[in-house]
């Protein structure tokens, strides 16, 4: 997807090769974390469940839900970081070669 020239930035000093591999080498160490984290979390809901003791249920409750919110919340991160990289900066190409598409997040790159 080619976007108006007006939009696009200097990618000055890397070239739009480099970026595109910065961009995907961020979104792989982000998935690899994201699988650390799925594991964690999976490995304390078992623990969580395998302990039958009835005087800290309260206590299990409340860490099993922390756990719970915590891998849905990165699961939607993940999901999001992985969309606005391939749409917003893999897929779309500037109209002048050289180039960069705008930073799909907040800030600068």
């Amino acid at each position: 997807m080619s976007i108006d020239h007006s939009q696009c930035k200097s990618p000055f000093p890397y070239t739009m090769d480099d970026l595109k591999a910065t961009w995907n080498t961020g979104m792989a160490l982000s998935a690899i974390c994201y699988g650390v984290l799925l594991l964690l979390g999976f490995m304390c809901i078992c623990a969580l469940a395998s302990t039958r003791s009835q005087e800290r249920r309260r206590t299990r409750i409340g860490l099993t839900v922390y756990v719970l919110v915590t891998s849905i919340v990165a699961t939607v991160a993940e999901a999001y970081d992985v969309a606005v990289t391939t749409s917003g900066v893999l897929d779309k190409e500037c109209a002048r070669s050289g180039l960069m598409p705008p930073n799909p997040y907040a800030g600068d790159i």
